[in-house]
Parts: C-alpha cells; structure tokens; sequence
C-alpha cells in the first residue's frame, strides 16, 4: 500500500533503517516486559496483597485500560508534537510507573501503577510500526523487521518466565519490577540515541503551520468525536481486524495468565518453577514461528489465501487452547502443548499485523488501521485475565471452552476482512 517510500538516501550510521527499527524492538520489549511482568507472580500478588484471583487478574491487564483509550490517538499525538519526543514520553511514563509499583503496599494502589505503565504500552504500540513503515518497504526488509516486531510480546514473555524463578526466589515479586525497569532503561537509552524519522517526513512536517500550543495539540488529538471519525474513515474491514486482534488476545493472555495455575492443579509432578521454564522454552519457540509465519505470508500473493491461512490458524488454535485446559494431566503431554501452541500463538498476530495496513483503501489511512488493531489487542488483554478468572471458579475446563468460542470468532472475523494492497 505504499507503505515505507520515505526512504532516505543513508549519509550517516544514523539513517542506518536496520539500526533505527531493531532500536523500536528493543523500546517494544522493554514495554512488554514491564506489561508481562505480572504473570509468573501472579499467586504471589494473591497471597501478599489477600486477594482473589478475579482481581488479580487486574493487576496483570489494567495496564491495557489507558492503552485501549490511546490506541487511536497515540498516532494523532505524535503526528503533532513528533513521533520522538512521544516515544520518549512513553517510556519515560513506564519507567515511572515501574517504579511506584514495586512500592506498593496495596492492591488499589498497584492498579494505579499498572494504568501508569499502560500509557507507555499503548502508545509504543502504535507507533513503533509506523516508525518502521517510515524506514522500510516491501523492498527492503519490511516483511522481516515487521516480523520481528511482532515477536516483541513473545520475546518479553521469554524473558519473564526464564528469569521469574531465580529472581523471586531472591526478590519476591518486586524482582519482576525490578527486571522490567532495567530493560526499560536499555530501551529508553536505543530509543534516544538512534530513533528518529527520515529527514524528508520531518521537514514535511516542520513544513506545515501549526501554531497550536503543544496543550491544545494534545486536547485536539484526545478528542473523541477525532477518535470516531478515524475510526470511520478505516472502514469496516479494519473493524473486523480489530475483533479479530480482541479475541486473539482474550486467548493468548488468558493462556499466559492462569496456564500455571491449572498445570499445578492438573499435572501431577510438575511445580510452578518447572512450568515456568516450560513457558520460556515456549515462547523462545515462538519467536522463530513468527518470523516464520512472516515469511509465509510474504509467500502467500493472494488476498484469500493470507485470509484462509489466518482462519485455519485461529482454529486449530482454539482447539490446542481447548486441550491445554482440559485435557492435560501428564508431562508429556504438557510438553506437547508447548511445542505445539506457539506454532499459533505466533502465526495469528502476525497475520493481524500483516492484513491491518491492507485492510484500508488508502496508504495514508493505514495508521488508523493500527490504532484500531491496537484497541482490540489490548481491550482484549484487559478483559482476559479477569474474566478468565472468574470463569476459573466454574471449573478450568469452562476457560478452555472459552478459548475455543474466542478462537472460533477470530476466524470468522479474518473471513469478513477485505484486502486492497492489489486494488
């Protein structure tokens, strides 16, 4: 769709695209580690703060609440005051609320935290594929640098689980908030030291007069009626992305979150640091499988046939989520889950990632694409954990009965999509 023609003739190490986008990955990682951190520590927040698994749950998704609201105006925001000094803002705010959180002393107060840290999730989460669609084309690497990028939640959730165990062990919980906010402190320094636009989209954008004070031009991005008309303006196929991208992600975090708790019930023999490292090895697998999935679909010319692909994944996804809450009760067959799941876990984002700039008519609207793709990944993540454990009372086989529901609707919603990229 046109994506990417802002490319620079490179003068400098600087305009190097490769240097500049795996900068916006590792800013991407450090964010979703401090987003994934709750999960491995999640029976430890239930016990030191007297809570129950409900609101546990919002503890590992309120973060997703504030990331939900800025999905469409992040875009607006850094279209106005410049995508730099957004970006640094985002993870600036992170780092600030990591901090607080490991203070807390109580449950209400972490919630606050959480929604602190959600300011930088959501807006790092749009515009770190706008910047890499700013520096790269279908010529010269997006297909694989997008890739990447969506690996940006698998590889932090590699990191958690493979550190959680020695880390809690010596820390508690706050050694998670502890590992988060030194990652994102690496994140921050990449962003701030190789991150930029090509010079061509920065002098457009000097070129335009604007004499709004920087106040009045964050009021002007946040303002809803702005926020429905770009919504509108995507079309309706980039809504049924975003349904797509919601039940993903009340798969994927309802997985990620409470898979630990029902393997220690269910799976004699296997302790919470055992599965931890199984998750690990998972995602760690996972990160491969996403490239992968880039790389087929790139392969895949048909419109169709990237839309099939994703509704046979998001199937047989519902169904292994389905196996993983009901069905497993010995080792072996737990390793198989992990081995067999991230095949999944990885193909379906990166389908959503790939189908979302297409889903719009026109190139320039495909930032609004995102932004809807980003309110239904994270109101997705914001509804899964709790939800899932409520439904955790009924039993954990009614979770897997909601994962295949959820899985089932993604597919239906990949079938309603219309692609333009060849129209």
């Amino acid at each position: 769709m046109g994506q990417g023609t802002h490319s620079s003739v490179h003068k400098t190490w600087r305009d190097n695209r490769w240097l500049i986008g795996l900068s916006v990955v590792i800013a991407g990682i450090a964010v979703a580690t401090a987003q994934n951190k709750v999960s491995p520590v999640m029976n430890m927040i239930i016990t030191q703060f007297h809570t129950n698994t409900s609101v546990a749950g919002w503890i590992s998704s309120s973060f997703s609440l504030i990331a939900v609201l800025l999905s469409m105006t992040a875009a607006n925001l850094a279209d106005s005051i410049g995508i730099r000094k957004v970006g640094i803002f985002a993870l600036i705010i992170t780092i600030v609320g990591g901090v607080l959180g490991m203070f807390s002393t109580n449950i209400w107060f972490m919630l606050l935290t959480r929604v602190i840290e959600g300011t930088g999730v959501g807006i790092v989460a749009v515009i770190g594929p706008v910047l890499i669609t700013q520096w790269f084309n279908s010529k010269n690497g997006l297909s694989i640098i997008m890739a990447i990028w969506t690996s940006w939640m698998t590889i932090s959730q590699v990191i958690i689980f493979f550190t959680a165990s020695p880390i809690t062990s010596n820390f508690s919980w706050q050694g998670m908030w502890g590992l988060a906010i030194a990652f994102l402190i690496v994140g921050f320094i990449a962003f701030l030291l190789f991150v930029h636009q090509p010079q061509e989209i920065v002098e457009e954008h000097d070129s335009r007069k604007d004499n709004r004070s920087t106040a009045r031009k964050v009021l002007d991005s946040i303002n809803i009626k702005t926020q429905f008309k770009a919504i509108k303006a995507a079309g309706k196929s980039s809504a049924f992305i975003g349904i797509a991208a919601f039940f993903f992600a009340l798969c994927s975090f309802t997985f990620v979150s409470w898979i630990q708790s029902v393997w220690v019930q269910n799976v004699p023999g296997l302790s919470r640091g055992q599965i931890n490292t199984m998750l690990s090895s998972m995602y760690f697998l996972e990160i491969f499988f996403t490239i992968l999935a880039g790389v087929v679909l790139d392969k895949i010319k048909s419109e169709n046939g990237k839309k099939i692909f994703g509704m046979t994944c998001a199937v047989l996804y519902g169904i292994i989520g389905l196996v993983a809450f009901n069905f497993i009760h010995t080792t072996a067959l737990a390793w198989a889950i992990i081995i067999i799941f991230p095949i999944f876990d990885g193909s379906i984002p990166t389908t959503i990632y790939s189908l979302a700039p297409m889903s719009v008519k026109k190139a320039p609207l495909s930032a609004n694409a995102i932004g809807i793709m980003n309110i239904g990944l994270n109101a997705g993540t914001f509804f899964a954990a709790p939800l899932a454990g409520s439904i955790m009372s009924m039993g954990s086989s009614m979770v897997g009965i909601m994962f295949i529901i959820s899985a089932i609707l993604v597919a239906l919603a990949f079938g309603f999509v219309t692609l333009y990229e060849s129209k």
